[in-house]
């Protein structure tokens, strides 16, 4: 859905501060790997900046190593606005002018009206202004 995530290795980076930062129950290596594992695969399905976000205030939220639920309900009240705004950007119709104009679709928007709109996309989803929406 994102246009892109954090790298697997970036993910581990910031579960590992996490993880510094937090107390957790005593699980053993091969126990921990697959969790970050687990976890890693799951956050690349979010956003770079919600991930970053979530993952480097969960200790400010709690002392405990978070379950995968804390951390999902955090990541998804973080997108809910973001999601909504990219909703809103995918309807974009230009509201009516003074001059009574019903509005306009994609196929109707002058070159400069495509740009603005390719560049609010962008900076939504993070990719390239270049990209069509």
């Amino acid at each position: 859905m994102w246009s892109y995530a954090l790298s697997p290795q970036e993910i581990v980076v910031e579960l590992g501060k996490l993880r510094l930062c937090t107390t957790a129950k005593d699980l053993t290596q091969d126990d921990l790997g697959i969790q970050i594992s687990i976890y890693t695969e799951k956050l690349m399905s979010y956003p770079a900046e919600a991930v970053k976000y979530v993952l480097t205030t969960q200790a400010d939220v709690s002392k405990w190593w978070p379950a995968w639920s804390d951390i999902y309900v955090r990541l998804e009240l973080h997108c809910a606005k973001r999601r909504k705004t990219l909703e809103a950007l995918k309807n974009y119709a230009p509201q009516e002018t003074e001059q009574k104009d019903p509005g306009k679709n994609w196929q109707t928007m002058t070159v400069d009206e495509k740009a603005i709109h390719r560049k609010m996309m962008a900076e939504i989803t993070g990719a390239a202004e270049s990209c069509e929406p």
